[in-house]
């Protein structure tokens, strides 16, 4: 803690004193300096993440001034940020030239050349697949493998009746049949939901058919004969009903697999006799057990979109910029696959991060997580081991609205029941929206001053969609590759600099906003300051970390 402290101070340092080594200053944001009221133009919308508070009014990371103004002209290394995630459309014209391949494997000759114990994983792994092409698309709640695993053990047992050293699992158990009976609740609702859609679609069309013969609605002209007959309820109800349904999108298609997605997730997700392993074939609960997956890092990527969002926000297509800038063209993709429609499996988490430790990676993104972990032990022993290999994880801090801490964790993080942090190469990233107000914090995002280390763009970014196609994207997901991406920035103009001292120039180079905020899932008006909502308190800013970097390495170097 001490070294931390010290550390810091040094930081600060040099910070405060850059302007006498370089003509550039630090950004800062005073309260009451900005105040915008126009809405941003569409170019701004697909950008906003690399705009810069001061100049543009717009709560951005600053990265094209960082381009701009202190990387014009210099090179960077490739570095590999490995994208723990779903599978990714590797296809992508914006991501096709930014995929890893392993050059120390001999493409499908079905032999492990390069005895990593992956066979022919010439672009990453996919962990939940096996070599038939089988994938697992809606895999089991966290919660159902914990009651799976230990009610045999505590089912209907009391806590009195339980020894000391086993508390902690039956706890965990306690746990798991709350959030299963939460889940069970959650899922009739969403088919009570679906119900009603299909039942209001069909009488709303059913109503319309004497004006609309052919269907042809527009929402003119829905709008034109609500006017008129608004007052006979049962009608007026049907049309108001069906511009709805067009507002958003809701075609009998899109209600009838909303219907099938909710079906398969009781049948699957939540089922406590659906196990999603006999997919993959291994024993879960051994962890050297490693054969298992194939390499279709690529499979089902028109159902399992995430992944492909999340390269996105990484990977800047310099022969797109036009449509689309994101953080850096110096970042290449290591797909490994392990989520689908459900929770991710802890024995999967654990190998991917050494899997990408062990195979170059020097960043890692997870925009994932979960209320629960059957192991966490396995995924700290795989975050201290990425620690000592000097690699850095950068990882959601979802999308709860809810404060998070020890005693109300969100998975996977680096703390445990003894430390606050286990490992000093792991950064937790909340989201904020574009706006510099009381709405500052995205309305979705999970906060914390002792869970949460910093806060980065994440509401509405502009990003890549399988088919060669793009659209914005929402959640911390999306704010965890915004640092991920300018960590690689760093470690590819600053190779000598340690994961442990960027996670805390990120910290430290931040923007704070010395306002106050809404407080996500809160009564609308309960507001604090911002600085209270992560640990730095700040928003991640890429040109005051390239400054604070620029200043560190130099300083090394003497």
């Amino acid at each position: 803690m001490k070294l931390k402290i010290i550390f810091t101070i040094f930081l600060s340092f040099l910070f405060y004193h850059c302007t006498t080594v370089k003509t550039y200053k630090p950004i800062a944001f005073e309260s009451g300096a900005i105040s915008r009221k126009a809405k941003l133009t569409p170019e701004q919308q697909k950008n906003w993440q690399d705009r810069d508070a001061v100049a543009d009014t717009i709560p951005g990371t600053s990265l094209e001034k960082a381009y701009r103004d202190l990387l014009s002209g210099k090179k960077g290394k490739k570095i590999i940020v490995a994208v723990i995630d779903e599978t990714i459309d590797i296809h992508h014209k914006d991501l096709k030239d930014n995929i890893w391949t392993n050059t120390g494997e001999i493409p499908d000759n079905g032999i492990d050349d390069d005895h990593n114990g992956y066979i022919d994983d010439i672009h990453g792994w996919n962990f939940t697949s096996n070599p038939k092409g089988e994938n697992i698309l809606y895999a089991n709640m966290e919660s159902i493998r914990i009651i799976r695993k230990f009610r045999g053990e505590f089912e209907n047992k009391s806590p009195d009746v339980i020894p000391e050293n086993r508390k902690k699992d039956f706890i965990l158990y306690q746990k798991g049949l709350k959030e299963y009976q939460a889940l069970q609740k959650d899922m009739q609702e969403e088919q009570d939901y679906v119900k009603f859609l299909k039942e209001g679609y069909v009488k709303s069309k059913k109503s319309l058919k004497h004006y609309f013969p052919k269907e042809d609605y527009t929402l003119v002209r829905l709008d034109s004969l609500y006017r008129l007959y608004s007052a006979e309820k049962q009608l007026g109800d049907d049309i108001y009903y069906m511009m709805d349904y067009m507002k958003n999108n809701l075609s009998e298609e899109w209600i009838a697999n909303y219907g099938k997605d909710i079906q398969e997730k009781m049948d699957k997700s939540i089922n406590l006799e659906y196990d999603d392993r006999s997919i993959t074939g291994d024993d879960p609960e051994d962890l050297t057990d490693i054969n298992y997956g194939s390499n279709t890092v690529a499979a089902n990527v028109t159902v399992l979109q995430h992944g492909t969002k999340v390269a996105g926000v990484l990977v800047a297509a310099e022969k797109n910029q036009k449509d689309i800038k994101k953080s850096t063209s110096r970042i290449v993709i290591m797909p490994l696959s392990l989520a689908a429609k459900g929770n991710e499996n802890d024995k999967d988490i654990a190998l991917a991060i050494r899997y990408a430790v062990d195979n170059g990676a020097s960043v890692i993104n997870m925009s994932f997580g979960k209320l629960l972990s059957l192991h966490e032990e396995w995924i700290l022993e795989a975050i201290r081991y990425a620690a000592a290999k000097d690699v850095l994880i950068v990882s959601a801090a979802g999308n709860g609205n809810t404060e998070v801490s020890r005693e109300n964790p969100y998975y996977p993080n680096d703390s445990d029941y003894i430390h606050d942090e286990v490992s000093d190469n792991f950064i937790k990233v909340g989201a904020i929206s574009n706006a510099i107000t009381e709405k500052l914090v995205a309305s979705f995002t999970n906060y914390s001053q002792t869970q949460v280390d910093l806060f980065a763009p994440g509401e509405r970014i502009y990003t890549t969609v399988v088919g060669d196609r793009y659209d914005f994207f929402n959640g911390t997901s999306a704010a965890t590759p915004v640092v991920a991406g300018i960590a690689a920035l760093i470690r590819s103009y600053y190779p000598k600099l340690t994961a442990p001292q960027i996670k805390q120039l990120l910290m430290d180079s931040g923007l704070s906003f010395p306002i106050a905020v809404q407080v996500p899932g809160a009564t609308k008006g309960t507001v604090k300051p911002f600085s209270e909502f992560s640990r730095s308190g700040k928003v991640v800013n890429a040109y005051n970390a390239l400054l604070m970097a620029d200043l560190i390495s130099k300083n090394k170097t003497k």
